[in-house]
């Protein structure tokens, strides 16, 4: 695939910081600005692409120094973080939720459970991945984390002991779900799906750069700087078995004897 320019203005803001660029229904896209004003407060401007350019539509004031979480799928509101880790939704900028500490990286992920299009958050702050959604506590997935990435339906990250791991993010909203009835249930439970999560043994400080769900493979970066990529076992699955219930057996054959898959599952 090629990149393709979308858009181009020239933005008139008195010094930004974060950029975040959203798609919304019928393949629009948007572009959220987070700046300081020269006042000194914070502002998220919003701009809107039409024939190839910039128009502004709207902006919300916020407190200086927080950060927009990125947000990748149509339904998805505008959120943003405070210094302090606190969650906030939409124009208004209601909280809706916190994280224990400021995740410098953080994003937010789509998911369906029962029918129905669950909005989880995901954070990455000093080693440690957080996990949390509306409403509800957030959860400590790992303590040991280096790297992470949201791939598919898969949550891939690496640790400290040398690993990379795969979590189903459906099981992780399952386990937000527990967070109604206390921390402890939420975290006890997801404490307890680590332990079935698909890991791979990886190189000594190895880092994810990207993963190309398609493609079934995750791309790492070795501490020598030199990239490589392999073909974790889920991803392959979830390819197989996505290519079966399209009725496309030639590919999902195919993809079997590349990935040493049992063919039984066809």
């Amino acid at each position: 695939m090629n990149p393709e320019l979308i858009g181009t203005s020239q933005v008139d803001l008195y010094l930004p910081t974060q950029i975040s660029l959203c798609q919304g229904a019928e393949c629009s896209w948007s572009v959220r600005v987070l700046h300081q004003l020269a006042e000194g407060d914070g502002e998220i401007a919003e701009f809107g692409i039409e024939k190839g350019e910039l128009k502004r539509i709207g902006g919300i004031k916020c407190e200086l120094n927080g950060q927009l979480i990125s947000t990748i799928v149509d339904s998805a509101p505008l959120l943003w973080q405070s210094r302090q880790g606190a969650i906030f939704e939409g124009e208004t900028l209601s909280k809706i939720s916190a994280f224990p500490e400021f995740c410098f990286s953080s994003q937010s992920v789509s998911v369906v459970l029962d029918g129905k299009i669950v909005h989880i958050i995901v954070g990455f702050a000093n080693t440690k991945l957080y996990v949390t959604a509306t409403g509800q506590k957030s959860v400590l997935v790992s303590p040991i984390v280096t790297s992470f990435i949201v791939s598919g339906t898969f949550l891939i990250y690496t640790t400290s002991a040398h690993e990379s791991v795969y979590a189903p993010l459906q099981e992780i909203v399952q386990a937000l779900a527990k967070s109604d009835e206390g921390e402890q249930d939420a975290t006890t439970q997801i404490a307890s799906c680590v332990a079935g999560w698909e890991k791979r043994r990886i190189e000594r400080g190895s880092r994810i750069v990207t993963a190309i769900p398609s493609a079934m493979n995750v791309v790492l970066q070795m501490p020598r700087g030199n990239l490589e990529t392999i073909y974790p076992r889920p991803l392959a699955l979830e390819v197989i078995r996505s290519n079966i219930a399209r009725l496309e057996y030639g590919r999902a054959f195919s993809d079997c004897r590349k990935h040493r898959v049992d063919l039984s599952m066809l």
